[in-house]
């Protein structure tokens, strides 16, 4: 049961800091939702869109949160892979990531615990259509050595390997936009699925892997096998010798990815012919 209290718009805020005041604001009621089910993190919020063509709602509706005391991550975690994966399933050739990011370990809702959540996230990792998850945590002092252990384990289900672990001291902001630069290039492919619908009109020969940056295009050259990567320069590959086969997929030698990687706004493109 909530404590009713009364408050005054432009007054002392209950419960508040000293000098709080309060202001009328258009908010979400968190009673109103049904926090501890799945199926409502299932819906979106706001739709999916390209950044940054997307930013401006997706900010609407985050100024429209307040936090509720709560961390019901299971069925957070359990609602978004359900709608990650139905989604990859009407976009093969989209790749997609779960981010979780918490400030504690899950309470509120029910006993369900770490482990629960982890066999989720690495259900996700190991069956089709693939999701990997990467995990960020901020934690406070009295929290981090638990939090630390357990986000760990997420993290490793996930395919990750580690958390990202902030405090909530300091510029906050910034290193939690470095984190999420981090994944965004780690969650970058360095595999391209060749369409089926082009694979029996291929010149296989004649095929090129263009990497497009801001400062240009270049074309990353063939080793014909994993075997003949070059450390420096890298390369690409098919999965299959087309001599022997059919390939079904271009793949990046380490050195090249690693480039890619560290260029989030680049691009890739196949060319065939």
């Amino acid at each position: 049961m909530q404590e009713a209290r009364e408050a005054t718009v432009g007054g002392p805020c209950p419960g508040g800091m000293a000098g709080d005041t309060c202001r009328m604001e258009g908010t979400t009621c968190l009673f109103a939702m049904p926090i501890c089910m799945a199926d409502a993190y299932g819906r979106l919020a706001t739709a999916v869109a390209d950044l940054p063509a997307g930013a401006p709602a997706l900010i609407r509706m985050l100024a429209q949160r307040r936090p509720g005391g709560v961390t019901p991550m299971a069925e957070a975690v359990v609602g978004t892979l359900t709608h990650l994966r139905a989604r990859l399933q009407a976009m093969p050739r989209r790749r997609a990531a779960l981010i979780l990011a918490t400030d504690g370990l899950p309470a509120g809702c029910s006993d369900r615990d770490i482990p629960l959540v982890g066999d989720a996230i690495w259900t996700a990792r190991n069956t089709a259509p693939e999701v990997p998850t990467y995990v960020i945590g901020v934690l406070d002092a009295a929290d981090l050595e638990a939090g630390r252990a357990a986000l760990t384990e997420l993290a490793r289900a996930g395919g990750s390997g580690a958390p990202f672990i902030l405090t909530p001291a300091g510029d906050l902001t910034q290193r939690l936009q470095a984190a999420l630069a981090q994944i965004r290039g780690d969650a970058l492919p360095c595999a391209y699925t060749i369409p089926k619908d082009r694979a029996g009109a291929i010149d296989w020969g004649r095929v090129n892997v263009a990497w497009k940056t801001g400062s240009g295009t270049e074309n990353i050259p063939y080793v014909a096998r994993a075997q003949a990567c070059d450390a420096t320069r890298g390369g690409w590959y098919y999965d299959v010798d087309p001599a022997s086969g059919t390939p079904t997929q271009v793949i990046v030698c380490p050195a090249s990815c690693a480039r890619i990687k560290g260029q989030a706004s680049g691009e890739v493109t196949l060319r065939f012919g």
